[in-house]
């Protein structure tokens, strides 16, 4: 595995808390791709938010500026087990159940379906999804800064979200954020997520905007370009050296890295791969090594 960089989160409020359309679309391809390689696997993220996706480490005009990663599996779980998807369960609790007041998920990002306390299944991490692009459009959303404890806060988050018509949540931008959201909604529990129509959307966002989404010189995000970055007064982001992704069950990742590893187009999907297999292994004293002078301990 590869030393990372910022996140998505830190990014967006280097570029004055705003992305540009084309550089969301360009967030939402990559995005889509990421969550559909975990769901082919098997597993759902269940916490999609701005915090668990990061760039590569090195600069950022370079390719590892243009790789968007994903992290922290620890509230991940199989969707499907014994070649069956799961059971449709109803009284999930988003900050958990009453015994363990385990956390369930972001509030901010979390699925309609997931506030109803229904399981969650593969639409409800592409619904999250869908509400961080429109975060990452408009600067804020609708239920951010309720008042109230944890129980009334989310509730009144569920409930404000839940009113709130896509037409006027996505209003000012190109309708495909809303007919994604719409897609995502729709989706019944065990439905097979449209993952190539959802990445088309925003392709024709871009080709709509001029950009040929399959040329790398029109790939180019808000953080690579210089007049794009607000300035910080005295801040600095952080070093994620020894960043720790937890796993699944407690089963935690951490990297170590020795030396900065060189960065290709196909590094995002290799690293998901091995956090994937990390998680599928049981066997909690493994230690792996690999050509990117990297020691995963799980």
């Amino acid at each position: 595995m590869d030393k990372l960089g910022e996140s998505l989160e830190q990014l967006f409020t280097l570029c004055g808390r705003k992305f540009s359309i084309k550089c969301v679309c360009l967030i939402a391809l990559q995005l889509i791709s990421r969550i559909q390689e975990l769901h082919n696997h098997g597993w759902l993220h269940r916490d999609v938010k701005p915090d668990n996706f990061l760039i590569g480490d090195g600069p950022k005009s370079g390719t590892a500026g243009s790789q968007i990663y994903m992290i922290d599996f620890g509230l991940g779980k199989r969707w499907i087990e014994n070649s069956s998807h799961i059971s449709f369960k109803t009284e999930k609790r988003l900050i958990g159940l009453l015994k363990t007041n385990k956390k369930k998920g972001t509030p901010r990002y979390a699925s309609i379906n997931t506030h109803s306390g229904y399981e969650q299944s593969r639409r409800d991490d592409l619904e999250s999804l869908g509400y961080m692009l429109v975060y990452f459009v408009r600067g804020s959303l609708p239920w951010q800064g309720l008042k109230g404890d944890k129980e009334k806060k989310y509730q009144k988050i569920g409930d404000i979200k839940k009113k709130t018509e896509l037409n006027k949540l996505c209003k000012g931008f190109p309708d495909e954020f809303r007919q994604y959201l719409a897609s995502c909604r729709e989706l019944a529990f065990t439905a097979q997520p449209a993952y190539d129509e959802y990445k088309q959307y925003f392709k024709n966002v871009l080709k709509h905007l001029g950009y040929d989404p399959d040329n790398p010189q029109d790939n180019v995000f808000d953080w690579q370009d210089e007049t794009k970055l607000h300035v910080l007064g005295g801040m600095t982001l952080p070093n994620l050296n020894g960043l720790v992704a937890n796993g699944v069950n407690g089963v935690s990742v951490t990297l170590h890295t020795a030396n900065h590893a060189n960065t290709n187009h196909n590094g995002s999907s290799h690293m998901l791969l091995q956090q994937i297999q990390s998680m599928d292994n049981k066997n909690n004293n493994h230690t792996v090594h690999n050509n990117n002078r990297t020691n995963i301990k799980i």
